[in-house]
């Protein structure tokens, strides 16, 4: 929307600003005239309008942009609009008509589709809330009543679970997703955006599980079968890392003065028992002063590490810069720095 006093240059421009305007009619958002234009115009219509200082800024104008009694020259173009309807104000209670509430909650849906379209999920996610609320206090009469309310209540909760995904709030997800299967227990959108929603949480089982559900409900959805490929890319990559993980998640102990050889090479630990096998060689060979655990451990793994060196009679110290390190009764952390890269 450009304005401007007859000049070359406008006192303000959303294009300008890159954001467009939003405002509810009959709130007293903008000045009359503005307001009057707008209603007169259709969607995607583009238009002018000469609005003079009665019902724009009237005498005191708004310095310094615009002068007392000026007639202002508004070029609008109206993208969309949304007829907005709201259960405000009206009798509370039972003699809210259910078609008073359906036609509010539409409203606040589409608001917020609005919102979405333009990536302010937040303000998407409050007038779903919104509309959520007004299909709640509904009383239905009859099974077409109900039909409609469960249509309108699936499309909210699918809209509020697709947010909570844009959100990488998963487990919100699974909740309006499991609300949807509430309401209808062969929803594809509902168990292929479940799927979603555990691979972001890497649980691939489940994410594996529900993609398959969709997939087996349509069979021939190109979104499904690319979010299962997907699925098998991510969980490949998550078992070559968790490989290299466990390839360097221990490193050799410390041997003492005599050795010369002190190559850092890679050792495997898979289970409890392989652990508590290099500890008790740690704790039984003379030559060896430590073992150093990485960074990377887990506190379970910290726990277990701590567990098994105490009933071995070790000792353990935790370091920032290395992780955790196992040492014999006697030996003082400076023993083994000298050996140390």
């Amino acid at each position: 929307m450009d304005t401007s006093r007859y000049s070359d240059e406008p006192y303000d421009s959303s294009r300008l600003r890159g954001k467009q305007q939003q405002f509810v009619l009959g709130n007293g958002e903008v000045i009359p005239g503005l307001e009057v234009a707008v209603k007169s115009m259709k969607r995607n219509e583009r238009s002018q309008f000469l609005v003079s200082s009665e019902y724009g800024f009237g005498k005191l104008g708004c310095p310094p942009r615009i002068p007392p009694n000026a007639t202002i020259l508004f070029e609008v173009e109206l993208l969309g609009f949304v007829e907005y309807h709201t259960a405000e104000g009206e009798e509370e209670g039972r003699n809210q008509s259910f078609e008073q509430r359906l036609a509010a909650a539409n409203s606040e849906r589409e608001v917020g589709n609005d919102y979405f379209q333009q990536n302010m999920i937040g303000r998407a996610v409050g007038r779903y809330l919104k509309a959520v609320r007004q299909l709640e206090a509904v009383r239905l009469r009859d099974a077409n009543q109900e039909a409609v309310w469960r249509t309108s209540l699936k499309k909210l909760y699918l809209n509020l679970s697709l947010c909570s995904l844009r959100q990488r709030k998963s487990q919100l997800a699974l909740s309006n997703c499991r609300r949807v299967l509430e309401l209808d227990g062969k929803n594809v959108k509902a168990f292929f955006r479940i799927g979603q929603a555990y691979l972001q949480l890497g649980d691939f089982k489940n994410s594996r599980k529900h993609l398959q559900k969709a997939n087996k409900l349509s069979p021939h959805n190109k979104e499904i079968q690319q979010e299962l490929r997907k699925l098998e890319n991510t969980r490949k990559r998550f078992q070559s890392m968790e490989r290299t993980m466990y390839a360097n998640m221990f490193q050799h102990p410390t041997r003492g003065v005599d050795d010369e050889s002190r190559e850092q090479e890679p050792v495997h630990f898979h289970s409890r028992e392989e652990l508590t096998k290099k500890l008790r060689e740690l704790s039984e060979n003379p030559g060896l002063l430590d073992l150093v655990l990485p960074q990377c451990l887990t506190n379970e793994e910290v726990f277990c590490a701590t567990e098994i060196a105490r009933e071995l009679g070790l000792r353990t110290e935790k370091s920032p810069d290395c992780g955790l390190r196992i040492f014999k009764p006697g030996v003082q952390p400076e023993d083994f720095e000298q050996y140390l890269r």
